[in-house]
């Protein structure tokens, strides 16, 4: 508990808000130097009072379970709260929700950055779609709000943990949300969640609050790390399936994705004008993931412009159409030991399978220069094989 200490207000018969004690006020203070000396010490003997000490408030730690009841301070297993939504309204910014293992239907904002963990179990050394083990199954409230996101992230700072996500409310296997979490806030943590049987997207996550600024720290980048997504389906020609990412700075580290499929879907993750600042630790990487039956594995439109190298290395991509898309990247691109296997066409009739397809870097017309991007040591075949 952190406290602040205060001096006591001057008895007026008035309610006096306290006074904080500084040095800087015995200093201030117009006395003879014997006066200033006894007020320096009446300030340092009243930061020894406990009765003048005012607390500020600490994070907390709340929780949700199945059988939990609202009326209850959510401060413990035995006095957890029931539902999401009404939780969303309780807690502070730096709290932490922990949800109990079990299923909550409810479609909520997160209006606080805070972090909401589940009780999913994930084991990194499982064979990849073995490695998530859901206990804490969040899903919409009804069948009747496909357009909406089961959790819609409405500030920066939001962590999301041990979860698992997924669409489908009745079990009826159609997509009853249009995505598992949507934000346009940055930045936004997403680790060891499965997301699944939505009707658009896994992560809809378009940073434009606050706008992307040249001077943008490492506070303004997002990870996500450790995901499972599957079962995502979407029928609207312009739009994109999986990991919608747009005018982001994020790291796509080890996550799992498949089929992710539809009408011209783009992709299972597509980058769509994000770019990372020098003030950041890294440039856009979308490193050792793992993907199957996924139209587009990985697609990139107008990546880093503003010059900020990335990586799309180490990934295992089996059965889908097209592998990786690079379109007019900014900064130059290390595409390095992925293991794709690709075939057929795409539903247009118009493309047919490619393993790695560069289309052009921010000046595809001009020599060799720095921003060419490094394709290494890639193994590309036709094959339908894979983990």
């Amino acid at each position: 508990m952190n406290f602040i200490a205060t001096m006591p207000a001057k008895k007026t018969g008035k309610v006096v808000a306290p006074r904080p004690v500084s040095l800087y006020n015995c200093y201030a203070m117009h006395f003879s130097p014997i006066g200033k000396a006894a007020n320096c010490l009446a300030a340092l003997l009243f930061l020894a009072l406990p009765h003048e000490l005012v607390p500020v408030a600490a994070a907390a730690t709340y929780y949700v379970a199945t059988n939990g009841n609202d009326t209850w301070d959510g401060l413990s297993t035995n006095t957890a709260w029931r539902r999401m939504l009404t939780t969303m309204t309780r807690v502070a910014a730096g709290d932490t929700v922990r949800v109990l293992p079990g299923t909550y239907a409810d479609n909520f904002p997160v209006y606080k950055p805070i972090s909401i963990i589940g009780s999913d179990l994930y084991d990194p050394q499982a064979a990849p779609w073995a490695r998530h083990v859901p206990r804490t199954i969040l899903c919409p409230l009804d069948t009747n709000s496909p357009g909406s996101a089961v959790i819609t992230v409405v500030t920066g700072g939001v962590r999301i943990l041990n979860l698992t996500i997924t669409g489908d409310r009745d079990g009826a296997g159609m997509p009853d949300a249009k995505a598992g979490i949507s934000s346009t806030y940055r930045p936004l943590e997403v680790r060891r969640c499965k997301i699944a049987n939505t009707g658009g997207y896994g992560i809809m996550w378009q940073g434009t609050t606050p706008p992307p600024q040249p001077t943008d720290g490492a506070n303004r980048k997002g990870y996500i790390v450790q995901n499972l997504t599957t079962n995502v389906t979407h029928t609207n020609l312009t739009m994109a399936t999986g990991m919608y990412l747009s005018q982001v700075a994020v790291e796509c580290i080890s996550n799992v994705m498949g089929w992710i499929q539809g009408t011209n879907s783009r992709s299972a993750v597509y980058m769509e004008q994000c770019y990372s600042t020098t003030n950041m630790p890294s440039g856009m990487l979308a490193d050792h993931n793992t993907f199957r039956y996924c139209d587009v594995a990985i697609w990139t439109l107008q990546l880093e412009r503003g010059g900020r190298s990335f990586s799309f290395s180490r990934n295992w991509i089996t059965n889908g159409i097209i592998g990786m898309r690079v379109c007019g990247a900014g900064g130059q691109g290390l595409v390095r030991e992925n293991i794709i296997n690709v075939s057929g066409i795409t539903e247009s009739g118009l493309t047919p399978a490619r393993g790695i397809w560069i289309q052009a870097d921010a000046d595809p017309w001009s020599g060799a220069e720095s921003t060419d991007h490094q394709v290494l040591y890639n193994r590309v075949s036709g094959a339908s094989a894979g983990p």
